[in-house]
C-alpha cells in the first residue's frame, strides 16, 4: 500500500484517488430491454397473485337458493360482487403507490427491479424524489391518467410504443424515461 492513499475518517474505507481526468468515472450500464421485461413480469406476477383470484371470485356466477317453504330450487345467478371488485381496485391503488414509493426510496427499485438488478435513476445517476416518481408513474401508465378513455386507443398505442422504445433507444430508455429524464 502506498502512502498517498486517503481513508474516510468515519468508516475507514479507502477513498478513490483524485484524478484530473473526468472520464475515469465508470457509469453503470443502462438496463436492457430484457431486464426491464423481467422486472415487469415479476411485479405483475406479484400483484396478479392477489388480484386474479379476487377477480375470479368477484366476477364469477354463484348459486342462490330461491323458493318458499319446501319448494326451494337452486339456480345459477350471475351477479357481480361489488365489495370484492372494490377490493381489487384498492389492491391496485395500494400497489401503484408501493411502486411509486419503491422507485423513489433508497433502493430505487420495485421487487421485480431488484430481481432484475436494475433501478430508477435520473440522468445524473441519482435517485428520484417521491413527487417525481408519482409523475413518472402517471406518464408511464396512460390508462391510469385516462388518456385511453378519451383518445380512442391512443393510450394503447402510446403504451405499446413505450414498451418497445428501449429496443432502439441508445440508452434503452422508454418514452416515459425520456420525458421524465430517468
Amino acid at each position: 500500500m502506498t502512502d498517498d492513499v486517503k481513508f474516510c475518517t468515519n468508516c475507514g474505507v479507502a477513498l478513490a484517488s483524485e484524478s484530473t481526468n473526468t472520464f475515469d468515472v465508470e457509469r453503470p450500464a443502462f438496463a436492457s430491454w430484457g431486464s426491464r421485461a423481467l422486472s415487469t413480469i415479476v411485479d405483475t406476477l406479484i400483484v396478479g397473485v392477489v388480484t386474479i383470484p379476487l377477480l375470479i371470485i368477484g366476477l364469477s356466477p354463484h348459486f342462490v337458493s330461491i323458493g318458499f317453504g319446501g319448494d326451494q330450487a337452486t339456480t345459477l345467478v350471475y351477479t357481480k360482487r361489488p365489495a370484492i371488485l372494490a377490493l381489487v381496485v384498492v389492491v391496485q391503488i395500494v400497489w401503484a403507490f408501493d411502486v411509486m414509493f419503491a422507485v423513489s426510496g433508497p433502493r430505487g427499485a420495485t421487487v421485480g427491479m431488484r430481481v432484475a438488478k436494475i433501478r430508477i435513476v435520473d440522468t445524473n445517476y441519482s435517485g428520484i424524489s417521491k413527487g417525481r416518481a408519482i409523475v413518472r408513474y402517471l406518464v408511464h401508465n396512460p390508462l391510469v391518467t385516462g388518456l385511453d378513455i378519451f383518445s380512442r386507443g391512443i393510450g394503447v398505442l402510446y403504451a405499446l410504443l413505450d414498451i418497445l422504445w428501449p429496443l432502439w433507444n441508445k440508452k434503452h430508455q422508454s418514452i416515459h424515461d425520456l420525458i421524465m429524464k430517468t
